[in-house]
């Protein structure tokens, strides 16, 4: 019986090292790719009025404030096209238009309540930004000081729109990799 563990003990140990191997490789692999996709900011959010430096400003100094940016601007695109396919049901089904228009009234508050948001927003991070600019000092007091309220109001405006947006958002099929990415990253 020795000799049978024995014989056996290195084919173990050789599965187990290949195993942790693997699992390594997978991690540092997953690591990079989450590493190479959020070092950048994304700084073609369509329904931001802001230019593109003051977008890549709160990416590096305020990230909470520009990850609820990034977020309103994906509930606008959403609710875009909702309203763009409640135009093709109206105009296939013309009899049914009354169905459609109420939806559609629905929608645009909605989305005119975010555009609101947004605006506000948008004023006051550029205000920073410039203030930023101007004096780095002031800037970074300004920051601290509007921090909180500015994040509130992001998700105020995301609570209020997330009910009607949450059935439009398509749940996709993920690979292991990217099962496994999130896991690790987050």
């Amino acid at each position: 019986m020795t000799l049978k563990i024995e014989r056996n003990a290195p084919i173990r140990w050789s599965i187990i090292t290949r195993m942790v191997m693997v699992f390594i490789f997978v991690y540092i692999v997953a690591s990079c790719e989450f590493l190479n996709k959020n070092n950048q900011p994304k700084l073609d959010l369509s329904k931001l009025q802001l230019k593109k430096d003051i977008i890549a400003f709160t990416f590096s100094k305020v990230p909470k404030i520009y990850s609820g940016l990034v977020k309103l601007d994906g509930e606008i695109v959403l609710i875009d096209k909702e309203l763009e396919r409640l135009k093709e049901i109206e105009a296939e089904f013309p009899n049914q238009k009354q169905i459609v228009i109420t939806e559609r009234n629905n929608w645009k508050k909605v989305k005119k309540d975010l555009h609101s948001s947004l605006s506000n927003l948008e004023k006051e991070v550029e205000k920073i930004y410039v203030t930023h600019l101007v004096n780095k000092e002031n800037g970074t007091e300004l920051i601290n000081k509007n921090m909180k309220p500015l994040v509130d109001t992001i998700n105020k405006a995301l609570e209020a729109s997330s009910p009607h947006t949450k059935r439009l958002i398509v749940v996709e099929k993920k690979t292991f990799l990217a099962n496994l990415k999130d896991r690790l990253s987050g």
